[in-house]
């Protein structure tokens, strides 16, 4: 079944009747009727002060197919709930990124997406949902940048009702590749990182793969993790070695991965940040190796 994230604005306009009743409405009988998961993160109730609308947000969660799902917080907040994750640098880093190039091309802070806008999109993700529905803008504005760089797939939600009356489930396929593809591109992020503090070329193999997945992305099955590794080669982004099984290493120079992602503007300090975090936070023995080189060849930093 398609796990569907609602953002505030959906819920909104059901609840109050307004412009989009209609279509929000198509949204939550889908969810009544049992043909999508539908959720609302927690950061909904900072979104909602206290009175009607938060009463009726209240009302709703008492009723089966409608619950909160965890957002995400900064590292440098003490707010949320007990279940929230904590905030994805990479992530981070990368809206850091969007929104500097968006200033520079002069939008004004009302044209670019708000913290708590940013906390439901991460928490959408780090969930594993399958799709983000909103109406705001600012974040539709940078839809566009998130899907192919982390597999975020965020729609209107008239866009997503015409899609799956075509699809139904069959939309499954094609977002789990961007989800898988988004998780490989992470991973080419850290050997960014990893290049540029000294630390040589780090492998991507397929069993490392398959491990990573097992915990970050347990929908995914093995021939779509595949699949997307050969594409990746197909399309110049990873470099296949000869080995006893597929053995991947980045084909582009940090200088083109600049150029083609927006992360230019990673200072140093933040990418040995990323990998310290990495080690910390990280299950995945290849990390938590080149993370611990890091803190002995950069003490200072530390």
């Amino acid at each position: 079944m398609l796990e569907v994230t609602i953002d505030t604005n959906v819920f909104q306009e059901y609840a109050r009747k307004q412009d989009q009743w209609e279509v929000a409405e198509r949204v939550f009988t889908l969810a009544e009727q049992g043909k999508i998961d539908m959720t609302l993160t927690t950061r909904a109730q900072a979104d909602i002060p206290d009175g009607p609308l938060r009463a009726a947000l209240e009302s709703y969660l008492a009723k089966p197919w409608f619950k909160l799902s965890p957002a995400a917080i900064q590292y440098d907040s003490d707010g949320g709930e007990e279940t929230d994750y904590m905030s994805d640098f990479m992530i981070d880093d990368f809206m850091a990124a969007l929104e500097k190039r968006d200033r520079e091309h002069g939008r004004r802070e009302k044209s670019i997406p708000s913290q708590n806008d940013r906390d439901h999109v991460q928490g959408y993700h780090l969930s594993r949902r399958d799709v983000f529905l909103t109406w705001d803008q600012q974040v539709l504005r940078w839809a566009e940048d998130l899907k192919p760089r982390f597999g975020i797939i965020v729609m209107q939600p008239e866009a997503f009702l015409e899609t799956f009356s075509k699809e139904g489930e069959g939309m499954l396929s094609w977002i789990r590749e961007l989800q898988v593809e988004g998780k490989v591109l992470d991973e080419c992020q850290i050997i960014v990182a990893g290049r540029e503090l000294g630390l040589g070329e780090m492998e991507i193999t397929l069993s490392y793969t398959l491990r990573m997945f097992t915990s970050l992305l347990p929908k995914a099955d093995q021939e779509a993790i595949e699949e997307v590794l050969e594409n990746l080669a197909d399309r110049k982004i990873l470099r296949r070695r000869e080995g006893v099984e597929p053995t991947y290493v980045l084909a582009w120079s940090n200088e083109e991965w600049e150029k083609r992602w927006v992360v230019g503007s990673v200072e140093f300090d933040t990418k040995w940040e990323m990998l310290a975090r990495a080690h910390y936070m990280s299950t995945i023995p290849e990390l938590m190796e080149m993370a611990m080189k890091v803190r002995q060849t950069h003490p200072a930093q530390h």
